[in-house]
């Protein structure tokens, strides 16, 4: 009877107010609303698993992205490793360089000093590639 379940329901810790909406619901009305709930229920069960197994399908792509981006940092950090030491290996270079461009500057001025026609003699210059010719003339010129 309706008073049984009434009486069921406080025992289960329901308020009066709770078990009004109820009671004029016959066994099998109650039945068939139990039934729908408890659908409900294993819905809202099925959907918190999906959501679980989602959450945890992107913690592990977040986990790759973490580790791909610890290894582009690490890739950086030897690419600025590599780019500190070409600039150091550049320096040396400029270096020699401006020593050497003194040095051909020195030999030039003796060579045409000596030389009866103030040039450069013309076995110097044929022993020159075109292109050492052209940078010995643009060298001489700057100077």
């Amino acid at each position: 009877s309706s008073g049984e379940i009434l009486g069921d329901a406080a025992d289960l810790g329901f308020e009066r107010e709770e078990m009004a909406e109820f009671a004029p619901l016959t066994m099998a009305e109650l039945k068939e609303r139990i039934a729908e709930d408890e659908k409900e229920l294993e819905l809202m069960h099925e959907h918190a698993a999906l959501t679980i197994e989602h959450a945890k399908v992107k913690k592990m792509l977040l986990a790759d992205k973490d580790h791909e981006l610890q290894e582009y940092e690490y890739q950086w950090g030897v690419a600025k490793a590599n780019v500190a030491a070409s600039e150091g290996e550049l320096m040396v270079v400029d270096e020699e360089v401006a020593v050497l461009r003194g040095t051909l500057l020195q030999m030039n001025t003796y060579l045409e000093s000596t030389s009866r026609t103030g040039k450069l003699p013309n076995d110097i210059l044929r022993s020159l590639s075109r292109e050492h010719r052209a940078l010995l003339e643009n060298l001489t010129a700057a100077s």
